[in-house]
């Protein structure tokens, strides 16, 4: 711990803020990983979501059940950001040519991100999913819900026993937010859930 005290105090401020947020990237990933890998709900970690429902400020869902940006995509943008900065500027750059060229591969990774996800997802939809198993289910935010079924948000909750994230809409007067416990109570013709807050 010393060795790393040291270390860390030796550091630049600006290499210390890439170092962070390439170690925090990194320590996401990891949980998120094993989360997935145990099928557990990822929302435990402290999600971060930005709201691309359709009455948000961003729109970025294809309809696919997988959204460009999402929690995952902007942690695999700050890993390859933090990481690839720190380096750039261990190796001498100048940090108006290192930040440019570590967003640069942090995008990529999101967009690696972004279509390693939508594989999967094209995976499990493969025809044998009924949504209205959902039905009775207790599911939690992923993507923010507006209300009045003003637009789109994202629930994971667990069908037919697979952790999947789904489409929701809810009629409620208010907003639901990410984290939030839901009940689905109805499933509509191109399978977006219709749920409630759960009491």
């Amino acid at each position: 711990m010393d060795t790393f005290n040291t270390w860390w105090d030796s550091l630049q401020v600006i290499l210390k803020i890439f170092y962070a947020i390439g170690m925090l990237a990194t320590a996401v990933l990891g949980v998120q990983t094993l989360l997935t890998v145990f099928g557990m709900d990822g929302h435990d970690v402290g999600d971060l979501d930005i709201d691309t429902d359709h009455g948000g400020d961003v729109s970025t869902d294809d309809g696919g059940g997988v959204s460009f940006i999402s929690i995952r995509g902007i942690t695999a943008f700050l890993l390859g950001f933090g990481w690839v900065g720190a380096i750039c500027l261990k190796s001498g750059l100048a940090l108006f040519a290192a930040v440019p060229i570590a967003i640069c591969i942090g995008l990529v990774l999101m967009v690696v991100i972004y279509f390693i996800m939508k594989f999967f997802w094209s995976m499990r939809e493969d025809g044998t999913l009924d949504y209205h198993n959902a039905i009775g289910k207790v599911g939690s935010v992923y993507l923010p819900i507006p209300p009045n079924r003003e637009g789109n948000g994202q629930i994971e909750v667990m069908i037919q026993s697979r952790l999947q994230v789904v489409q929701a809409q809810t009629s409620t007067s208010e907003r639901i937010e990410n984290r939030a416990k839901v009940l689905v109570i109805d499933v509509m013709e191109d399978n977006t859930l219709i749920v409630r807050p759960e009491v």
